[in-house]
């Protein structure tokens, strides 16, 4: 299983880079090609092929970030209505990666113990939980065990979500029921900014339902606004108090990554 999951990884990154080579694009044929070159590793050291998923996953969507990232890139042609078709298609390859990744790692914590996913946090009521990774939903990180990985249970709901008929409507209806539940409190508020950065981290590579129109914070209540100001300041002031603290980032260079994922807003003023 892990085999064919990995060689459809492979293959669908080898028609990304002819995309790009056709194109004569060669800004992002490095980032490519190492990416390539991690999952060639994966297949031929499969004992080690979590670490080289990782690493090719991190490698991949290090360059979509920024004005000029790689989801800012394009198939430009002169007649229209080709422009529009390719595009598309490339699109659709764009996401069907994202969705070989989120397989991957579904396999490679399948023996992880009472694993909630997004459908029983909903029959649950469990939605606060699931957004923070506590209990069941928690899902560590490939490299670092103990920490939780926001973005794959925010994918895992994606995948729940775009099957539904309204998708959209209800991710907002979630995410105001969570941010509703969050105190003045490290943990909460780090798990908050976390869920908007992997919102604007998706967002921006355009996979499952979400377009480049849709932004999450227009959404909300002008209270709801003035929560999150209060969340992100309350994090910036004691950001000493997140577990593994001291092997991140400033926080500073974190609130920056949402500006650059396209968010229009410095959510510290609200």
């Amino acid at each position: 299983m892990l085999s064919l999951l990995l060689n459809t990884l492979l293959d669908d990154f080898i028609k990304l880079r002819n995309i790009l080579i056709a194109e004569q694009n060669d800004t992002w044929l490095y980032a490519i090609n190492r990416t390539i070159a991690d999952i060639s590793s994966a297949i031929e050291d499969t004992s080690s092929a979590e670490y080289f998923i990782e690493s090719a996953r991190d490698g991949y969507y290090s360059i979509q970030a920024g004005a000029r990232g790689f989801a800012e890139f394009f198939i430009g042609r002169e007649d229209f209505e080709e422009m529009i078709l390719l595009n598309a298609k490339f699109n659709q390859l764009k996401k069907k990666i994202n969705s070989d990744f989120f397989a991957i790692s579904a396999f490679f914590k399948k023996g992880v113990p009472m694993k909630g996913d997004f459908e029983q946090a909903v029959n649950n009521n469990e939605i606060s939980a699931y957004f923070k990774g506590e209990g069941d939903y928690f899902t560590p990180e490939e490299r670092y065990k103990a920490s939780h990985s926001y973005i794959m249970n925010f994918m895992g709901m994606m995948f729940y979500l775009e099957k539904r008929v309204n998708p959209y409507q209800e991710l907002v209806k979630y995410f105001r029921l969570y941010l509703s539940s969050l105190k003045e409190d490290a943990l909460d508020a780090w798990s908050l900014f976390n869920n908007i950065d992997c919102f604007y981290t998706l967002r921006r590579s355009n996979p499952f339902f979400l377009t480049p129109n849709d932004y999450l914070i227009d959404q909300l209540t002008a209270e709801e606004k003035k929560k999150i100001g209060v969340l992100f300041r309350y994090l910036r002031e004691n950001f000493d108090k997140v577990p593994g603290q001291a092997q991140m980032s400033p926080i500073d260079k974190h609130f920056e990554s949402i500006r650059k994922n396209g968010c229009p807003y410095d959510l510290l003023t609200f």
